[in-house]
């Protein structure tokens, strides 16, 4: 999802990409299959607008080159799932009354994966969609 919020806001604008954010956690944290939690619901619906910021951001910048552009959209992808973890990481201890280093510990395996799978991803899909998009 993250990637479907960024792109959306690299090709259409910050309002679009946030728009789909909101309205695909809306969507799967009302029917998860591991529950409802209202919490959990506003910390991540509310995070993954940061992907529609980097998104937003990243497009606006001057690209002189390709691997210009793959710098940026790496950096992008790298720091706005690193804070949106940190967000429901914290978002997660707080509701469910975990102790900071359990909730540090059990999240930062899921936290690499995350910001190395979104790097890629973004790094090279990005320019993929980006010209599919023109054609």
């Amino acid at each position: 999802m993250d990637f479907i919020v960024y792109l959306s806001a690299y090709l259409n604008g910050f309002t679009a990409g946030m728009l789909v954010g909101v309205l695909s956690w809306l969507i799967y944290g009302t029917f998860n299959p591991l529950g409802f939690n209202v919490g959990i619901l506003f910390a991540c619906a509310s995070s993954e607008v940061l992907y529609a910021v980097a998104g937003h951001i990243t497009r606006t910048r001057e690209v002189e080159s390709v691997l210009d552009l793959a710098v940026g959209n790496g950096l992008s992808a790298a720091v706005s799932t690193i804070l949106y973890d940190i967000i429901t990481n914290i978002s997660y201890m707080l509701i469910f009354h975990v102790k900071p280093m359990l909730a540090l510990i059990m999240g930062l395996p899921f936290m690499a994966i995350h910001v190395i799978s979104n790097t890629a991803i973004f790094i090279i899909a990005t320019p993929v969609m980006v010209l599919l998009s023109k054609t």
